[in-house]
């Protein structure tokens, strides 16, 4: 799909696109009791930026890459080895309907190859800010 498709399906949902810079905090990880609920994580692994909703008790909302399926699992598993930092995006609604909202996608399994590359911080925007997926 081309960018003046894209357009096309953005003004016809009545939404106009918005670029909105993700702002990583640049500080040395914290540690995971220091996480709130909707919290707007991200790890990079191998150049790629994967990001994630903080969950509680330990545990991460997200877009697994390997398995192609949003799921919820444990921070260990969500980072792999790397360094969780938190991003300070746009959140509209309470932190309660965020995680309603992400944990509606549990399961679902994203086919669309174009959207893969950033399909896991649309995830997470959407959930927190409600704009298009």
């Amino acid at each position: 799909m081309g960018k003046s498709e894209m357009k096309i399906f953005a003004w016809l949902r009545g939404q106009k696109e918005k670029k909105i810079v993700p702002q990583v905090v640049d500080a040395p990880p914290l540690p995971p009791s220091d996480y709130c609920i909707a919290d707007h994580l991200v790890v990079t692994r191998l150049g790629n930026s994967h990001h994630g909703l903080y969950s509680g008790e330990g545990r991460v909302i997200f877009y697994n890459y390997y398995s192609g399926v949003i799921v919820e699992a444990g921070l260990q598993d969500y980072a792999k080895g790397n360094a969780i930092k938190v991003v300070y995006s746009p959140v509209s609604f309470k932190n309660s309907t965020v995680m309603e909202r992400a944990r509606s996608r549990i399961g679902e399994r994203e086919h669309n190859l174009y959207h893969n590359n950033n399909y896991s911080e649309q995830f997470v925007r959407w959930a927190r800010g409600g704009g298009l997926w």
